[in-house]
């Protein structure tokens, strides 16, 4: 099988079962709608955020030492696991102002913890060799995957029940619809690179197929299953500006998140990140076009349900 209809093909299976994921988890929170326990609340999207995280750590962190570095393994990869349940155990359905605020302390205060473990740990090496790269590389992982994922559970775990359910799998639609379409057109019609130093294979084609994609399918899912979410809940439908937008957002920020991580594999001279999954590599492949749209997607859909 060609890379072609593989990575289409994993991408549709990954969108079947992160629909099948999503909507275990919204039923799970239905049978105890008032019960602000995090068991009950967001606790698969949760566990399955958590693994993914931690995979695609312990894939960063192999990057980071083909690349030359000596990261700290147990304070990144747990550190940003962390930091992806942070926010489902403090909140735990009970998405009031006092909840947000203690997310928020305790993020900054485990934020404070792994940075100090990590200096430490790097101290006790007993050589300052190389020691600014390898703790800069460990928060690196910590920050860039598990406090930008955290927003995802956030964004489940605030909005609550379906409607946190359905928002999160609003942003991850888009996100890989995004992708898959940019690789088809880009693979098929695409003649103008814009990044060949980083990703030889992005055309200003290929970004205008995703970005075209991402905003057929967002908004059909927006005015067919989100919009009557929101007005179930009595809150504002929103407009068809505000759909656009979100889906041009979460689009564009898949193709940062694509480039990024080439910029790393480019710089440790790897091809991709792991080879777990055909098609795609690792799961830091897989899950790098939603890592930088998470706290954009929280912050968009938190601002629209509140009626702005």
């Amino acid at each position: 099988m060609s890379k072609l209809p593989q990575r289409l093909s994993f991408g549709a299976s990954f969108i079947a079962l992160t629909v099948l994921a999503v909507w275990a988890d919204a039923r799970l929170s239905e049978q105890a709608p008032a019960a602000p326990s995090p068991w009950r609340h967001g606790a698969i999207t949760t566990g399955i955020w958590c693994i993914l995280v931690g995979l695609a750590a312990l894939e960063m962190l192999k990057l980071l030492r083909n690349g030359g570095h000596r990261p700290l393994h147990a304070p990144a990869a747990l550190g940003a696991m962390a930091l992806v349940v942070i926010p489902w155990w403090v909140i735990g359905g009970a998405a009031s102002p006092a909840a947000r605020l203690h997310d928020l302390q305790f993020t900054l205060l485990a934020l404070s913890a792994i940075v100090l473990a990590a200096g430490s740990l790097i101290v006790l090496r007993g050589s300052p060799a190389g020691a600014l790269g390898d703790l800069a590389g460990t928060l690196c992982v910590v920050v860039y995957l598990g406090l930008s994922i955290g927003f995802a559970v956030r964004l489940r775990v605030e909005l609550g029940g379906s409607l946190g359910a359905a928002a999160v799998l609003y942003y991850v639609l888009v996100a890989k619809v995004s992708d898959m379409g940019a690789y088809f057109v880009g693979s098929r019609f695409g003649r103008l690179r814009f990044a060949p130093a980083i990703s030889p294979s992005k055309t200003v084609e290929g970004l205008m197929g995703g970005l075209a994609a991402a905003i057929a399918c967002g908004l059909a899912y927006d005015r067919l299953i989100l919009s009557g979410l929101l007005r179930a809940r009595g809150l504002p439908e929103g407009t068809m500006a505000q759909a656009i937008m979100f889906t041009m957002v979460i689009a564009v920020l898949s193709h940062v998140g694509d480039l990024v991580e080439s910029a790393m594999k480019r710089s440790a001279r790897a091809k991709d990140s792991g080879s777990l999954i055909p098609g795609f590599g690792g799961v830091f492949d897989m899950i790098d076009s939603l890592i930088p749209g998470a706290p954009a997607a929280w912050w968009l859909m938190t601002f629209r349900a509140a009626g702005g």
